[in-house]
């Protein structure tokens, strides 16, 4: 298993500075390393002050997030996912568990913020999805999602059915 990255390391060493400042907010459960290089770090957090209305996401009052750190994070942006479906169909989910937080990670992401730009902007999201704002009428249409691989296997039928 390789060893984690300068970023990785860099990540995991704010992420405990924003958990020792934040401790009753910000909670890290659990990293480790994945075969793929990617740091898996589970973080748990506090969302009872959080406001909510009707048609907003379904948040509990502790939620735990699995943060994916690449290699060369800051540089590359990191993913985050949900180990349940309950936010599945809402604004800016993929996949059921997969969050997008970010319209144009080419433009918005700022590798400067590192991980205390990133968790930021994933409390952004929270509170803009518990009130059911994470697509605002009038807002800017987030653009159709490509992606470029999968594992997926596609048949094109050639012959006039």
């Amino acid at each position: 298993m390789p060893k984690l990255s300068t970023g990785q390391c860099q990540a995991l060493r704010e992420l405990e500075r924003i958990a020792d400042h934040l401790s009753c907010a910000v909670e890290i459960i659990s990293h480790h390393q994945q075969d793929n290089g990617w740091l898996n770090t589970e973080l748990r957090l506090d969302c009872t002050g959080i406001p909510r209305t009707k048609g907003g996401l379904s948040l509990r009052d502790s939620e735990r997030f699995i943060v994916l750190f690449p290699s060369d994070f800051p540089f590359k942006i990191p993913s985050v996912w949900v180990r349940h479906i309950r936010f599945a169909g809402s604004a800016h989910v993929q996949w059921k568990r997969h969050l997008c937080l970010y319209q144009s990670p080419a433009t918005e992401w700022v590798p400067a913020g590192g991980a205390f730009g990133f968790l930021d902007r994933l409390w952004d999201w929270i509170r803009k999805g518990a009130k059911g704002e994470l697509d605002p009428v009038g807002g800017p249409l987030h653009p159709p999602a490509v992606y470029t691989s999968s594992s997926l296997r596609f048949v094109v039928a050639k012959a006039d059915a």
